[in-house]
């Protein structure tokens, strides 16, 4: 089974803003389900985003 954060948690965990957070699932860069108004972001869509974006870095 998949770790899945809400959005508050996903705050807690990076150090992304709500409103960053947002943004990126609107682009489709973090994957997440949407449960009534309630959306679940899958931590390991997380991740990925944080290994592209170090990988880009020198």
């Amino acid at each position: 089974m998949r770790e899945a954060l809400t959005v508050t948690e996903a705050v807690s965990k990076t150090t992304l803003s709500r409103a960053t957070l947002y943004r990126l699932m609107r682009e489709g860069r973090i994957e997440f389900t949407q449960i009534g108004r309630r959306r679940i972001i899958f931590a390991d869509s997380i991740e990925a985003l944080f290994a592209d974006s170090a990988g880009g870095c020198r």
